[in-house]
C-alpha cells in the first residue's frame, strides 16, 4: 500500500493491474479504515485514467456476488452517478417499471442513499416493493417481471471496508462513478447519469473496454444525473467503433412546463407517488420526468428513434395502466419467492 500511495503523490496513474490489486485488498479486508482513507484521499487528489477504473472494475466484479442469468434477451440498467447534492425524486427506479412494461429486461442496480435516505432502495422500501433476494432467486424474478433490483450492499459485500472512508471525505469519489458499472449481471445496454462532465471523457474510454454493448451517458442540464426537464441535457452514446454526441431541450422538443415538484427523500417521493396513482394524474410533472428518461433508454435499447417517440410511448404506458400491471406483475412474482 505505501508504495501505491507514494506513486499517487507523485501525480503517476496506477496500472490496471496495480489498481485490481489494491483494490482486492481493500474490498478483502486486508487495510485498516485509515490506510484506506489515506490511499482514497490521495487517489482523489489527481485526475483518473481509464486503467485505473478498468482495474478497479475488475476488482469489484471478481469480490461481489455475480449472477448468471438464464435470459436470452438483452438487459439494461438504469442510474445514475449522484453526487448533485439536490433534492431529486427516484427517477431511475420509477423507470425500471416502464421499461418492464414496454418489454425490455431491465436489472436495477442501486442502494441505499449515503447521507441519507434517499436512494433507490429507501424508495423501494417506502413502497413495499421488495428487494432482498437470493442469487439463485433472481433469475425467477427477472423472467417472470422483467424487472429485477440488485441491492448493491448486499451483492458487493467487501465495499463496508470503504464505508467510513467515504464518508470522512465528504464529496464524490471514484466509488460514485463505479457502482453503475459493477452491476451483478452481465449488461447488454447501460444508460448512465451524470451530474456534471467531470471524468466524462475518462468514463467513456473505460466502458470501450467493457462488454456492454452500448452506453449512453447523461449529463443533466440542471446539475442532475439524468435528463432534466430544465436546461439543456447532453448525451453521449458509446459504442466499440465511436461516440456520438447531441443535445436535448425538454422544454423545445416537448413542452415547457413548470418542473420544480417537490421531491426529497424518499418516504416523501413514495407517497407523492402513490398519490399520482390514486388520481390517475398522468399530466404530473414527476410523470413527465420519468417519462422522458425512459425515453432515453428506449433509445439507447434501440426500441425507439427519437426522445420524442420514446416520451410518447412512455406516456401511453401509465395512461394504459401498463406500468400499473408492471409494478403489481412484480409483487405478483416476488411474493412466490419463499
Amino acid at each position: 500500500m505505501n508504495r501505491i500511495i507514494q506513486k499517487l503523490q507523485e501525480g503517476q496513474h496506477l496500472s490496471t493491474n496495480q489498481a485490481k490489486d489494491v483494490l482486492t485488498d481493500i474490498l478483502l479486508g486486508k487495510y485498516s479504515d485509515k490506510q484506506v482513507e489515506k490511499f482514497l484521499m490521495v487517489f482523489e487528489s489527481k485526475s483518473y485514467h481509464w486503467q485505473e477504473l478498468l482495474g478497479f472494475i475488475q476488482a469489484m466484479k471478481s469480490c461481489c456476488i455475480s449472477i448468471n442469468t438464464t435470459i436470452k434477451k438483452p438487459i439494461m440498467d438504469i442510474c445514475g452517478t449522484g453526487g448533485s447534492g439536490k433534492n431529486r425524486f427516484n427517477i431511475s427506479t420509477a423507470t425500471a417499471f416502464v421499461l418492464s412494461a414496454a418489454g425490455i429486461y431491465v436489472a436495477k442496480h442501486g442502494n441505499y442513499g449515503s447521507k441519507r435516505p434517499n436512494g433507490s432502495f429507501n424508495f423501494l422500501e417506502e413502497m413495499n416493493i421488495p428487494f432482498q433476494f437470493e442469487v439463485d432467486t433472481i433469475n425467477t424474478i427477472l423472467k417472470g417481471s422483467k424487472c429485477c433490483f440488485l441491492f448493491a450492499r448486499h451483492f458487493h459485500p467487501g465495499m463496508r471496508h470503504v464505508v467510513s472512508a467515504r464518508k470522512k471525505i465528504e464529496k464524490q469519489t471514484v466509488f460514485n462513478f463505479l457502482g453503475p458499472l459493477v452491476n451483478p449481471i452481465t449488461l447488454t445496454y447501460q444508460l448512465i447519469g451524470l451530474s456534471s462532465n467531470q471524468n466524462i471523457e475518462v468514463l467513456i474510454d473505460t466502458v470501450k473496454q467493457l462488454p456492454t454493448k452500448r452506453v449512453l451517458f447523461c449529463i443533466g442540464g440542471d446539475g442532475r444525473d439524468e435528463v432534466s426537464l430544465e436546461g439543456t441535457t447532453r448525451f453521449l452514446h458509446v459504442e466499440q467503433d465511436g461516440v456520438k454526441e447531441f443535445e436535448f431541450n425538454f422544454s423545445k422538443e416537448i413542452e415547457l412546463i413548470d418542473a420544480n415538484y417537490k421531491c426529497g427523500d424518499s418516504n416523501t417521493n413514495a407517497l407523492t407517488f402513490i398519490n399520482i396513482f390514486i388520481e390517475e394524474n398522468w399530466e404530473h410533472p414527476i410523470i413527465k420526468h420519468i417519462c422522458i428518461n425512459a425515453a432515453a433508454a428506449m433509445l439507447c435499447y434501440a426500441n425507439v428513434g427519437s426522445l420524442v417517440e420514446g416520451y410518447e410511448k412512455s406516456i401511453t404506458l401509465f395512461k394504459s395502466d401498463e406500468v400499473t400491471k408492471s409494478i403489481n406483475r412484480y409483487k405478483e412474482v416476488a411474493a412466490t419467492i419463499k
